[in-house]
């Protein structure tokens, strides 16, 4: 096995398995999880290698990979955990940790998601078994098209589920790597005049595989280059996956309420209460404590925009400018949240940040909201100047919230899914069909949520619905729900709505009421309205008040009211302040996080989850296609037999009996070399110490001669006879063969390919 044509087609394979882990980098959001995946492609190719240079049992070489997987693991991800280089207890809790976070970020996130340990962690375990899956079937089983599929199917996974970057690149170089493949592994089985999976000799079509080999490799290049530039290539797709709701608009479309940058649901808010930053709040003002806004509506998440941003650091004035709120910041633990140690993430501010003491903060242009591009904030401290919008508005105020909304604003704020529950429109509207304008509305549209009288409740043991309508008849759910319901019946009747997620206020000290601590139990959704080009986006809470955790302290004001006297005017404007030194805009990408950050992005029209609906179909799927291949096989094979042993043309009768014996030597283990005559191939069955064989081998040698080359065919008699010594020859190699051998032969397709 270590001749130069099989060491090309394995070191082929080899790149083959590297292509398709480094297209999970359309996944990650950082490139850190290069070298550790690309090990995992690399050494289940130098295990098979040397399986196979060693003559290993197929049993040891099984072992030794699993156990290879396990050290690689172990030290690459959690070699802190053992004791003299050997796994303990500890390891075995941090694997089961990180495996777990990893699959909760893979199963609920959006591309691309951070590269911590645990998502890397299964990245590798995933691309080792693709890696050594492939190996095994071409060079154990020579099942060549087989072994291209463990790749493939990565590639798609990646392609799938992961971001549009480097297609063009990772499809070429897929389809490269694939086609060299076929190729070097063609030439392998060639040279035992084999082909890819019928044993068969190929002639004159090797030059026809190495033509369309060619044509292929233009025809996916041309594909991955100028596909996406044709027109239509961005239209709607025919079938739509991702949506599942009916064609029909029945009222239960289902609409994901879940927030994709904090986990505030029911099991976060029940872990034990533990500081998240304090804040010390110019003037002892109740603020809440913003991340980002969601604006981003498609049906099936809240997401945030794909908007650029600029440097906001060095603004800071040495006392804060008139209108500003001023807020010193100490993180203590926002590392499930906002991003782990070194990742990306938010920082939280009270809405609108006007300046920040971060020299690499940058403000993400059209939420107002701030990240840090690189480095651990915990234990860091920071100072933030914020616009807090008015919470009393004046009549002319609310009056001129009735003027119409800017296009730039409805365009963006006013989109709903394609199939949005009429059932809920019509809801929407008749909450709201008193008011006047939108301040009036989007009061009213609180008092729906928040009117006891109307029996909403704030429950931690509620379902964690998806869907709209189910919510509004139960209505019972998270702080989450609220928003997210509140903000797509906004939208329904014309109010320009986005979801808010941060912090509430938090609890004060007693010794500094201008000093608060801020904790994981506060972390809350809200919503933000756009009222007018003066006031802007303003807060609006749906959700009913209380003290559990996530809920709205009973202090707060779920929305601005009006003004007992007519105030001064406010100058908050509904434009994002632009930081007094920025560099020129760079586009990046919105921050991810950790498990607790990723979005539920899984929904389907029954309000069964998709990804459930997977696990349980494919495996199903799978084993289905397992049970009719395992039946269909032998019993088409057996027909087939029985066909060519009654062919009208003795030639191809005796031919086809030949060939069969020569499928039963070679699945024996006997070889049969291409070179050698019929005469040959029967003594040479003596060698390998198959006695017994030789006699009806000598015989069926003889007929299969006389059948090829005498000018006369043979008889009938002459056919069936070279049949029965097939049949013969059969039944003295199954009195050797073991059970595996058996079954190994019994479900090889190979026969059942047209020669």
């Amino acid at each position: 096995m270590d001749s130069p044509r099989n060491l090309r087609a394995g070191l082929a394979l080899t790149a083959l398995s590297c292509v398709a882990a480094l297209s999970l980098r359309r996944i990650f959001d950082r490139p850190s999880f290069v070298a550790p995946v690309l090990g995992a492609a690399l050494l289940p190719h130098l295990v098979g290698f040397a399986s196979r240079r060693w003559r290993w049992p197929r049993v040891v070489a099984f072992g030794i990979s699993l156990v290879g997987l396990v050290v690689y693991a172990v030290a690459a991800f959690e070699a802190t955990t053992t004791t003299l280089g050997l796994p303990t207890a500890s390891t075995v809790d941090a694997f089961r940790r990180d495996a777990s976070a990893g699959w909760h970020v893979l199963r609920t996130g959006i591309a691309p998601v951070a590269a911590h340990t645990g998502t890397v962690l299964l990245a590798v375990v995933a691309t080792w078994l693709v890696a050594a899956t492939a190996d095994w079937l071409a060079f154990r089983l020579d099942a060549t098209i087989g072994a291209i599929v463990p790749a493939l199917v990565l590639f798609v996974l990646s392609a799938t589920l992961g971001t549009s970057d480097y297609q063009a690149v990772a499809t070429v170089a897929f389809a490269i790597a694939a086609i060299a493949f076929l190729l070097l592994q063609h030439d392998v089985l060639l040279a035992r005049q084999r082909a890819w999976f019928s044993g068969r000799a190929l002639g004159s079509a090797s030059r026809t595989l190495a033509v369309g080999a060619v044509v292929g490799i233009v025809a996916i290049t041309a594909g991955a280059l100028v596909g996406p530039h044709l027109p239509g290539a961005h239209d709607d797709a025919l079938v739509n996956y991702r949506h599942r709701a009916g064609s029909r608009d029945d009222g239960n479309g289902t609409i994901s309420l879940n927030d994709p940058r904090v986990s505030i649901r029911a099991p976060y808010l029940r872990q034990p209460t533990h500081p998240v930053f304090t804040v010390r709040v110019g003037g002892t003002q109740r603020l809440k404590y913003r991340f980002a806004a969601l604006d981003r509506f498609d049906g099936i998440t809240w997401n945030p925009p794909e908007g650029e941003s600029q440097r906001a650091g060095g603004s800071l004035t040495p006392t804060p400018a008139p209108g500003t709120v001023r807020q010193q910041y100490h993180i203590e633990d926002l590392s499930s949240i906002a991003g782990g140690s070194n990742d990306a993430g938010w920082i939280p501010a009270a809405y609108d940040p006007v300046a920040i003491s971060f020299p690499d903060a940058r403000v993400v242009s059209g939420l107002h909201a701030l990240v840090i591009a690189r480095g651990d904030i915990n234990g860091r401290s920071y100072t933030v100047d914020s616009k807090v919008p008015t919470s009393r508005l004046t009549p002319e105020q609310i009056g001129a919230t009735a003027t119409a909304v800017p296009s730039a604003i409805s365009r963006q704020y006013l989109r709903l899914p394609h199939r949005f529950p009429s059932a809920v429109r019509r809801q929407a509207h008749s909450i709201t069909g008193g008011g006047r304008n939108r301040y009036e509305q989007a009061t009213a549209l609180v008092r729906f949520f928040t009117d006891p009288a109307n029996k909403f409740t704030y429950n931690l043991d509620a379902t964690d619905t998806r869907n709209l309508v189910d919510f509004l008849t139960n209505r019972q759910g998270f702080c989450e729900q609220f928003a997210g319901t509140y903000a797509a019946m906004a939208r329904a009747i014309g109010l320009p709505a986005r979801v808010a997620v941060g912090f509430t206020s938090g609890i004060s000290s007693a010794n500094d009421p201008s000093l608060f601590t801020v904790r994981n139990i506060d972390a809350h959704a809200w919503v933000e309205v756009w009222l007018s080009p003066e006031l802007g986006w303003v807060e609006f809470d749906p959700t009913p008040q209380g003290t559990a955790p996530g809920q709205t302290p009973p202090f707060t004001q779920p929305g601005p009211v009006p003004a007992p006297v007519t105030p001064v005017p406010t100058t908050v404007t509904a434009r994002p302040v632009t930081p007094t030194s920025t560099n020129t805009t760079a586009a990046v990408p919105v921050p991810g996080s950790g498990p607790a950050a990723q979005p539920a992005s899984n929904g389907s029209s029954s309000g069964v989850s998709l990804t459930l609906l997977l696990w349980i179909l494919v495996p199903l799927l799978v084993i289905g296609l397992v049970v009719a291949y395992i039946v269909a096989v032998p019993r088409l094979k057996r027909r087939r037999g029985q066909r060519v042993r009654t062919s009208a043309d003795t030639r191809d009768a005796v031919r086809a009996a030949w060939s069969t014996t020569l499928r039963h030597l070679d699945a024996s283990g006997i070889p049969a070399r291409a070179t050698s005559t019929p005469l040959e191939i029967a003594s040479s069955v003596t060698a390998h110490g198959a006695g017994p064989l030789h006699e009806p081998l000598v015989d069926l040698a003889a007929s299969y001669g006389v059948a090829m080359y005498s000018p006369e065919p043979p008889t009938e008699d002459d056919a069936a006879a070279a049949w029965e010594y097939t049949d013969e020859i059969e039944s003295l190699l199954q009195a050797e063969e073991t059970a595996a051998q058996r079954w190994r032969r019994e479900l090889d397709p190979r026969p059942l390919i047209r020669r």
